[in-house]
């Protein structure tokens, strides 16, 4: 039992000194590169921080206050235990010689009785001195073999009573050093669980500390790398970090304006769809916000020549217009009289021009603007002029 608890110990104590040290793997080639020069670093700054929070800490001193308590009292009990069987083999040993005393004394007032009888007996029987002689050697014969059986008894009493004692110191030492072995070994074993506990827990807080460091540094703190892995390697991994980043920007700001050039380009596209569609009526309000004012009133004029009855009946032409374009004047329409010119849907839309033009302290309607807003009223009071859009329009249109 106690070899076996020897190698146990021996066993305990190869693995604690021959166990490999537990390094976490690292995620990001900075964390490869910053290991090998920074362990004396990370172990401070970890075990600081993991230490502050109770984890870490080496309990072997108090493991072996505990199992020198625990050796001393089983040691006290083993000693009480072998000074209770000595006491009872030694009281042994006085009950062996007081048995030997009572019997070698009851056999000696034994034999003195029978010579007296003896003695006695010859005297009144007139036996001669040989035969007397001879039966008093063989009494004394007799004697001797009794008190040589007693003494034969009691060596061989006395003898297994040796043995015992001498077996009770041999049962007490090996109890003795078992209880030291067992306490060892137990001993060793806490302390290794303890050490490996401590590995683990700084293990545990150094992939914490590292996580936290990543997490910050996504955010552009880099306060836990320079703990970790030293200021050099933090200012390195903020500069890829920024370097990412404006990466990130750039791309961000290509995306956006290809993005924004594409909504213009559609929104051009739209414009220029409604101008068309505009223009097939004689509106070439589009047109202006496309291409400026002038090439819209030639545009329009483009298309009155092409569509002159329809440009007179919307308003955008003069009855002189119409004749310089057709050669005559519009069917029903009074050239002798300015009545038709001045009753005229257009003569109406140019008077509303000016008039609201007035109004607005000089900022001056385009005939455009006034023959576009004419087709739903004339009245100058109904109109106002947008600061925001630059444009005219009904009140509340």
């Amino acid at each position: 039992m106690a070899n076996e608890n020897l190698n146990t110990q021996q066993t305990v104590q190869t693995a604690a000194q021959t166990a490999p040290a537990q390094t976490p793997t690292y995620a990001a080639d900075i964390r490869n590169t910053a290991e090998g020069s920074a362990n004396s670093a990370i172990n401070g700054y970890v075990q600081s921080f993991a230490q502050s929070m109770g984890a870490g800490v080496d309990h072997t001193a108090q493991i072996n206050q505990m199992y020198d308590s625990q050796l001393q009292g089983n040691l006290a009990q083993l000693e009480a235990s072998n000074q209770i069987n000595q006491n009872a083999l030694n009281q042994q040993g006085v009950d062996l010689q007081k048995a030997y005393m009572q019997n070698a004394n009851a056999t000696a007032a034994s034999h003195e009785i029978e010579k007296r009888n003896l003695n006695t007996q010859l005297a009144g029987n007139g036996m001669n001195v040989g035969t007397g002689s001879q039966a008093a050697l063989s009494m004394s014969n007799a004697y001797q073999n009794a008190m040589g059986a007693l003494n034969a008894a009691k060596m061989d009493a006395e003898a297994k009573l040796k043995q015992q004692i001498a077996n009770l110191e041999i049962q007490y030492q090996a109890d003795v050093t078992s209880a030291i072995m067992n306490n060892d070994y137990q001993r060793a074993a806490e302390i290794f669980a303890d050490m490996k506990n401590r590995e683990q827990q700084m293990t545990q807080w150094y992939q914490m500390a590292v996580s936290d460091a990543d997490r910050r540094a996504t955010l552009g703190d880099f306060s836990g790398y320079a703990g970790i892995y030293g200021q050099a390697m933090a200012n390195q991994a903020q500069s890829e970090w920024q370097r990412q980043r404006d990466y990130e920007d750039q791309q961000r700001a290509q995306e956006q304006a290809l993005y924004e050039q594409q909504m213009a380009d559609n929104e051009r596209k739209r414009l220029l769809q409604d101008a068309e569609n505009r223009a097939q009526y004689g509106d070439f309000g589009a047109y202006a916000q496309l291409y400026g004012q002038d090439a819209a009133n030639l545009a329009q004029a483009v298309w009155a020549r092409q569509y002159p009855d329809i440009a007179y009946d919307q308003g955008y032409i003069s009855p002189e217009e119409y004749k310089n374009i057709t050669g005559k004047y519009p069917a029903g329409y009074n050239a002798g009289s300015n009545t038709g010119w001045n009753d005229s849907w257009y003569k109406k839309s140019l008077d509303m021009r000016d008039r609201a033009s007035a109004n607005a302290n000089g900022v001056t309607m385009s005939t455009q603007d006034a023959l576009g807003i004419g087709h739903t009223t004339t009245n100058p009071d109904d109109v106002v002029y947008n600061p925001t859009t630059g444009r005219w329009a009904v009140n509340g249109g």
